[in-house]
């Protein structure tokens, strides 16, 4: 029996590491000697000169000059070819049409749903049915990526791997997180289609519970730190062995073995806990948690005519109202649910803008 566990254990490692180091960026050779000159050297890599000469810190001028030349060595110009590679490689992997409609239909959906909080408009019906549309549409539809989530583990992973930053990447992180700050936790409550798996499947009529605050964020910043640790020491990306958001990649094997373990694992504990991915793992829901504490549109309690029943704080799925009632600095994810807004029953919480939350 301990032969059996032993193996099995063995050999879902050797998967789980095979799938990590499976990636490659698909950059083919390098071919640069010293015999070559700048022009030379880039048109044998299909680079663009300028680029190349940019990165070599070489004036225009120079592009006829043999590397040696230019005092520049053959590792920093393979060094910089490498890095063009990668960017041009991961650009031709993205479908920038279908990028760009679903960021534009985001927009759309996230204004929709802040103009109906502001209205206290939302109910569990609506709530539910949007949740699983946006699993559908954003999801299903769309697939996996772009996401939040791979908005920030995808740059820490380039980066940790190639030394580069992803232009488009960053401003999707840029965008998302304005989106954050502009109606609180607005992407992650309304447009993230693992997120809102997750929701639609804690609607079940089973008894619920609450993470504390502190397990929350504390497991999510070792996670985030395990992200930026395997990135820069060894190249890994291990997160992208359980990517959740694979699960709505609907080729066969584009879901491993641990990957259908953790989504599942995920969708099981969602039953019971509110959003366990988004709460206790998700790199971009830290970075959210971070921003929201700042956000413009957010629940806001008129005191002088709360009721104090504390209704808002049973109510609430996480810790945020705890956190917000109390006037804490710092309170845990708010995920713009709507629920202490619908179940306030003195209807003195509002989704408005206050320069001092209260």
């Amino acid at each position: 029996m301990k032969r059996k566990l032993f193996l099995f254990v063995f050999f879902t490692v050797a998967v789980y590491w095979t799938a990590v180091y499976a990636e490659e960026t698909g950059i083919g050779d390098i071919l640069v000697d010293s015999t070559m000159t700048i022009s030379g050297i880039a048109q044998a890599n299909g680079i663009p000169e300028a680029k190349l000469l940019k990165g070599l810190k070489l004036e225009t001028a120079e592009a006829s000059l043999k590397l040696p030349e230019t005092g520049r060595s053959i590792g920093q110009a393979s060094s910089v070819i490498r890095k063009i590679k990668v960017l041009q490689a991961t650009e031709k992997a993205k479908d920038w049409r279908l990028i760009l409609s679903k960021f534009a239909l985001w927009i759309i959906s996230l204004t929709a749903a802040t103009v109906l909080l502001m209205k206290n408009k939302i109910t569990g019906r609506t709530r539910l049915i949007w949740m699983i549309g946006t699993a559908v549409l954003f999801g299903f539809m769309f697939g996996s990526d772009p996401n939040p989530m791979g908005t920030v583990k995808d740059a820490i992973v380039l980066y940790g791997r190639e030394g580069v930053l992803f232009p488009p990447r960053m401003a999707a992180l840029a965008v998302f997180l304005l989106l954050v700050f502009v109606s609180n936790k607005s992407i992650c409550g309304w447009g993230c289609h693992f997120g809102a798996l997750q929701d639609a499947v804690n609607f079940s009529p089973v008894r619920k519970f609450k993470l504390p605050f502190w397990l929350t964020n504390g497991i999510r910043t070792i996670i985030l730190s395990g992200i930026i640790l395997g990135a820069f020491a060894r190249g890994l990306d291990w997160i992208g062995a359980i990517d959740p958001f694979k699960a709505f990649n609907l080729k066969p094997g584009d879901i491993g073995f641990l990957g259908m373990i953790f989504i599942s694992l995920m969708l099981l504990l969602s039953l019971v806990f509110y959003r366990p991915w988004c709460q206790l793992f998700c790199p971009f829901g830290l970075a959210g948690w971070a921003v929201e504490q700042l956000s413009l549109l957010s629940p806001r309690i008129s005191r002088q005519e709360c009721v104090k029943c504390l209704t808002c704080i049973r109510v609430c799925p996480t810790r945020a109202m705890e956190g917000i009632y109390h006037q804490h600095k710092l309170h845990a994810d708010c995920f713009a649910c709507g629920k202490c807004l619908s179940n306030c029953p003195a209807k003195v919480i509002k989704w408005d803008r206050s320069k001092k939350k209260q």
